[in-house]
């Protein structure tokens, strides 16, 4: 039996080896890589991954986009995700009850007990993974 998510992103059985798997891109995937328990805590693992790489904002919003994408973004692309990042703190600093929560979701801890960062940093890389180019790439 397959995970139930896999069969959202057209994966095999596993009875058969396959070298080769379609590619659609369906609602349903866009749900799942925002929604999914695994998707969300993927997101975490990301977030504390941008934010081990560098204090800089712009870097870790580049990183993270290179790390899913394996392609550096556009100045376009970094500003919206920066954009995302500060809008996301903003929010969390309003509700810092939310960016605990997030934090529970995803199984992490904050990253240098920077609740409100990691939370924020956690909405990016969870956009970062459901983008198109992330999802379909390949």
């Amino acid at each position: 039996a397959s995970f139930p998510t896999a069969l959202t992103f057209d994966t095999n059985s596993r009875d058969v080896c396959s070298a080769k798997r379609g590619r659609t891109n369906t609602p349903l995937q866009a749900l799942d890589t925002l929604n999914d328990p695994i998707f969300v805590e993927a997101a975490g693992g990301l977030a504390i991954r941008m934010m081990q790489h560098t204090h800089a904002e712009q870097g870790r919003a580049v990183y993270g986009f290179r790390c899913a994408v394996t392609r550096l973004p556009s100045q376009q692309d970094t500003q919206k995700l920066l954009i995302l990042y500060r809008n996301a703190r903003m929010r969390f600093e309003d509700k810092p009850a939310l960016a605990n929560s997030l934090l529970k979701q995803c199984n992490i801890q904050p990253f240098e007990n920077k609740i409100i960062d990691t939370a924020a940093w956690v909405v990016v890389a969870n956009v970062i993974l459901n983008m198109d180019e992330t999802v379909t790439k390949g």
